[in-house]
């Protein structure tokens, strides 16, 4: 006789678990994917093409790096607009997941809570995934009894991005928020994983940008802004 199966009707309605893709750019604002007819423009981290807004805006402008270096700070941030697209960001994340019927909004308060819980701004750590599976499975596939089992569990996967990109916060922006930053960007193992500071980070985007032909103003989301949070340094 046959075994019966395991699951009936799996692929019922009620049995189908959506989980939206992460995006949340407010801790990290200046970073950006640049593309020229849909390729993604190269970069320090080779595999993934991304660039700083600043870097490239002041590259185009004709700026020097060390002038760009100099910029990287609270009062260029203000005026190229980076602290005011928090809550907007938020509210985009929340809202995205909330379509899913995925609620999330006390995860994401206990994550700025714990500080910086990003590599990059699609790139968070292991616990915030744990937290997002947890909430989508919980009232669904996941009993309220073994809610704590499961987390124990979750608690013991490696974090498998941990030796991967790292985009820092910006001292100014993280503590904004309440936690300490940085101006250390870490490469990918397939760049060599290295942490470049500043400094070394501008000089190396331009070389790449140097040797690309001139990008068209409306890639570098927010270009005026940024442009002239960069004249007013000069």
């Amino acid at each position: 006789m046959p075994h019966e199966p395991m699951f009936e009707n799996i692929t019922r309605k009620d049995a189908k678990l959506v989980i939206p893709k992460f995006l949340f750019r407010a801790l990290h604002p200046d970073a950006f994917y640049p593309s020229r007819k849909n390729v993604p423009l190269r970069s320090v981290f080779r595999g993934m093409g991304l660039h700083s807004r600043l870097v490239v805006t002041g590259h185009m402008l004709g700026m020097s790096a060390q002038e760009i270096a100099c910029a990287f700070h609270r009062r260029t941030y203000e005026q190229a607009g980076y602290f005011s697209v928090f809550e907007s960001e938020r509210d985009a994340l929340l809202a995205n997941f909330a379509e899913a019927g995925i609620d999330i909004s006390a995860d994401f308060d206990g994550w700025m809570a714990r500080g910086d819980f990003l590599y990059s701004s699609n790139h968070p750590k292991a616990f915030v995934f744990a937290d997002i599976l947890l909430r989508a499975l919980s009232g669904r596939f996941l009993p309220a009894a073994e809610h704590a089992h499961a987390r124990e569990i979750l608690a013991q996967v490696p974090d498998y991005l941990e030796d991967s990109i790292r985009w820092p916060v910006y001292p100014e922006i993280a503590a904004h928020h309440g936690f300490e930053g940085s101006l250390s960007w870490r490469l990918t193992e397939a760049a060599g994983g290295a942490s470049l500071a500043l400094g070394q980070f501008v000089l190396q985007s331009f070389e790449i940008l140097d040797g690309e032909a001139p990008l068209p103003r409306h890639v570098v989301p927010g270009f005026e802004m940024c442009a002239d949070a960069l004249r007013s340094r000069l």
